[in-house]
């Protein structure tokens, strides 16, 4: 269908293919998705905050949009409601989306668009199978939260240990030393150096 170049982590489809196309083959097709999608789209506002758990979610986006352009900063929120623009604590523009966490094409463009638009405090829900697919695999975040944890998702995750596993990715992949972490304390099945539990 056109495509310049293929990237697979299927070492079969490699050894089919390689000699009659430009494919590559990476140990993770969509960690090298993520990273071609920021490649192509490098632009993103410079404080982007991600909230993770079973519940609250959009809320917890919400009131952080809400307060930061209280403040008189522009914000925008990327989640279950879609991608919503605000300013002086109300929304003003919002706009569909398909899914809580975007794949990792949509989710860097819409980032480069909000760059664009002068917007630099974005709030972006991370649900647990977006985490597991890794749609926003290379991005930093300045500040993560971990709202609730309770049954659910395990049509893909199978058990809740998979579960938990795929949401403390988001504390464990996308931070650095600077981040900020903030876990509500009552989430008791958290273990005690989730950090470093992969």
């Amino acid at each position: 269908n056109g495509c310049n170049c293929i990237f697979t982590d299927s070492e079969i489809i490699y050894d089919q293919m390689h000699k009659s196309c430009n494919i590559y083959l990476v140990d993770n097709a969509r960690k090298a998705l993520a990273l071609a999608s920021i490649a192509i789209f490098k632009e993103a506002p410079e404080n982007i905050l991600a909230v993770t758990g079973t519940n609250g979610k959009s809320s917890v986006a919400h009131y952080i949009c809400s307060i930061i352009s209280s403040l008189g900063q522009k914000a925008a929120s990327i989640g279950t409601l879609g991608i919503n623009i605000y300013e002086n604590g109300v929304i003003i523009e919002e706009n569909p989306a398909n899914l809580t966490t975007l794949d990792s094409i949509s989710f860097s463009r819409e980032l480069m668009n909000l760059k664009k638009r002068g917007i630099n405090y974005c709030a972006v829900e991370a649900s647990s199978i977006g985490l597991d697919q890794y749609r926003m695999y290379g991005r930093k975040f300045i500040s993560m939260g971990f709202t609730s944890f309770s049954q659910d998702h395990l049509d893909y995750h199978l058990n809740m240990a998979e579960y938990l596993r795929a949401k403390l990715k988001l504390f464990s992949e996308y931070s650095d030393d600077s981040s900020l972490s903030i876990i509500n304390s009552e989430i008791k099945e958290l273990p005690v150096n989730y950090k470093a539990w992969n």
